[in-house]
């Protein structure tokens, strides 16, 4: 009992209080190491797993950009017509999300022209 280790004369609801305290201020910690751990993880991951599907799926998304571009201003019409906003949200999420992987797939993405063994070899 936490009371008679303190020394102090502690009621029985009043201990039952501080171990239930106790217990939960225990879990939210244990959960916290595991998200901080599960974060660590994927930060690990993120560099292996975008490289490797990024040529999987960068020429599967470039024939299909344009269709799915064109499905999301559909459903937009069709949002706006109708006048639902989660049938608009919808079609801009889509459209939002094709440009954005047009730029990455364009911009980001890119393996250098040369290489980057073509460029330090220039320097030295």
């Amino acid at each position: 009992m936490p009371g008679v280790l303190l020394g102090a004369s502690v009621t029985s609801r009043h201990s039952l209080q501080i171990g239930t305290w106790l217990r939960h201020h225990e879990l939210l910690v244990a959960l916290v190491v595991l998200g901080v751990f599960a974060l660590f993880i994927l930060l690990l991951l993120i560099p292996v797993l975008s490289s490797a599907s990024y040529y999987a799926f960068s020429s599967g998304f470039r024939k299909s950009a344009l269709g799915t571009f064109a499905a999301g201003f559909g459903v937009l019409i069709v949002g706006l017509a109708s006048g639902v906003r989660i049938i608009e949200i919808a079609g801009g999420a889509v459209m939002g999300a094709v440009v954005v992987g047009l730029i990455v797939d364009q911009y980001l993405l890119r393996e250098p022209v040369g290489g980057q063994a073509d460029s330090q070899r220039r320097v030295s």
